[in-house]
Order: C-alpha cells, then structure tokens, then sequence
C-alpha cells in the first residue's frame, strides 16, 4: 500500500494540529476564568452589606477629600510666604556674618590662645 502525501496535505495536517492545541488551550483558559469568576462572585457575595456601607459613605469621604484639598492648597500658599521670609531672613544674616568674619575669627582665636594657655599650665600642674 503506497500513500503519497504532498504538500499542501501535510500543511492541512500541520494547521489542523495547530488550531486543535489552540482549542485546547482555549478550553482550558475559558474554564480557569470561570473559577476565578465564580470566586470573585463568592467573595462579593459575602460582602455586599459592606459593599452597601462603604458606597453609602463614599460622599462623605469625597467632600472631605475635597476640603482637604482646599485646605492645603491654603497652607501650601503660607508656606511659600513662610519659605520667602525665611529665604530673605538668611540672605541677611549671611551677610551680616560674611561682614564680622573678622570679628569672629579674632575671638576664636583667642579662644584657642586661651585654651592652649589652660593645657599648658594645667600639665605643668600634672608634672
């Protein structure tokens, strides 16, 4: 018994086998999406008086929300005004200071001076 199988038969074979493991896949995806559905089914079902509850209070929290919002729209602008004081308040002590470097550096070093003095008398104390 000969058979002879040309081309386009075995590409009918090839696609009939492709669309076959697609159908199967298919099937299996269609069955474990209606698990999770009945699940989630499950689940709402359970809930629904706290479904109720939180949908009867969603107004509120949006009204609230919205005045927070308000709110803080409110502080953001006084902060910049606070962020602005500030920001010119250290503009001028830095300057102020960049003017008694001098000053300052003539006290710390005689502080330093003194110190230093302090140790010294202190070890010849010791000795």
């Amino acid at each position: 018994m000969e058979i002879t199988l040309n081309f386009w038969n075995l590409g009918l074979i090839v696609l009939f086998c492709l669309f076959a493991t697609v159908c199967i896949f298919l099937i299996i995806t269609l069955v474990n999406a209606n698990k999770i559905l009945k699940k989630i089914d499950g689940i709402a079902e359970r809930n629904l008086d706290n479904i109720d509850v939180v949908l009867a209070q969603l107004p509120d929290f949006s009204r609230n929300v919205n005045r927070i919002a308000v709110g803080l729209g409110f502080g953001i602008d006084s902060i910049g005004a606070v962020v602005g004081l500030v920001d010119n308040a250290l503009i001028r002590t830095i300057s102020a200071l960049g003017a008694g470097t001098g000053t300052i550096m003539d006290i710390v070093t005689a502080i330093r001076g003194r110190v230093t003095r302090i140790r010294g008398k202190a070890s010849a104390k010791k000795r």
